[in-house]
């Protein structure tokens, strides 16, 4: 068997991928909630919805590229080193911000409350981080980095710079 083949045999399937996903959604909702100690922690169902609706608009956009949904969970030989270490520390941190958040507004309330204003202006910044790194493309107008999704070495290609 070809070294090829070897690596295509290893790569999870499209349904294992897309069910480990929704597994990890409702996991990170539940200890969401488990850390805030209470139910009605608005942020955290603010949160647990807009992230389920990500993945499901991402499970229908990868739904047709299979294959590369399978590069992005796991990618092959001549990912650079950086990629590696971006992918490696870029979860962990995210999913720690989120359980931080929860201890500290659903439950101990170590800092102070923000002004409800800043609330729609943090969830539309973190929403765009979101679709940035999901891959969407960004309009060429917009100012920061577009991130080229159908690029497979994780490129990124600034617009104001060709």
């Amino acid at each position: 068997m070809t070294d090829i083949q070897n690596i295509e045999t290893r790569k999870p399937s499209y349904l294992r991928m897309m069910i480990r996903s929704f597994i990890t959604i409702i996991a990170t909702g539940v200890a969401i909630f488990a850390l805030a100690g209470r139910l009605d922690y608005w942020q955290g169902w603010l949160f647990f919805v807009t992230f389920f609706i990500l993945m499901l608009i991402i499970a229908v956009f990868f739904a047709k590229r299979q294959d590369l949904m399978r590069e992005r969970v796991k990618p092959g030989p001549g990912v650079k080193w950086w990629d590696k270490i971006i992918l490696a520390v870029h979860v962990p941190l995210s999913f720690s911000v989120s359980f931080l958040a929860a201890l500290d507004a659903g439950r101990f309330h170590w800092s102070v409350r923000l002004p409800l204003f800043l609330y729609p202006v943090m969830f539309v910044l973190v929403l765009a981080g979101y679709c940035i790194l999901a891959g969407f493309r960004c309009p060429d107008g917009f100012p920061l980095c577009a991130y080229s999704f159908s690029n497979h070495n994780f490129n990124y290609h600034n617009p104001h710079l060709s």
